[in-house]
């Protein structure tokens, strides 16, 4: 058995980034999900499948990542690291709204 010593403010530190970002990847990752749909609907035949299958792709890597990301989270929590979380929820929330205070992005431009 080997014993780590490790500097607590430092995991307190890595643990709250950790979580600020998993809460913005899961805003971007919401975002995205919302431009597959309206791409759904703009495009079609080959593009529109082409478009749709990497985006399949990426938010499926995307979701990874922010599993991954979450059981870091929960670990650090399971070995007693506080921090506060609550910087997760709230980056996503932030984040995942648009300026008009809805989180739905107008493509109606494109």
């Amino acid at each position: 058995m080997s014993l780590t010593l490790v500097d607590l403010d430092k995991m307190q530190s890595s643990g709250g980034q950790t979580a600020y970002r998993h809460g913005e990847l899961k805003a971007h990752l919401g975002a995205l999900a919302d431009c597959q749909v309206a791409f759904q609907t703009a495009y079609k035949g080959m593009t529109g499948n082409a478009i749709q299958s990497v985006l399949d792709d990426v938010l499926k890597s995307g979701n990874d990542l922010a599993t991954f990301l979450q059981t870091i989270i929960d670990d650090l929590h399971a070995a007693g690291v506080q921090f506060d979380s609550s910087q997760q929820d709230t980056k996503g929330m932030i984040d995942g709204a648009a300026q008009d205070g809805s989180s739905k992005i107008n493509l109606a431009g494109i």
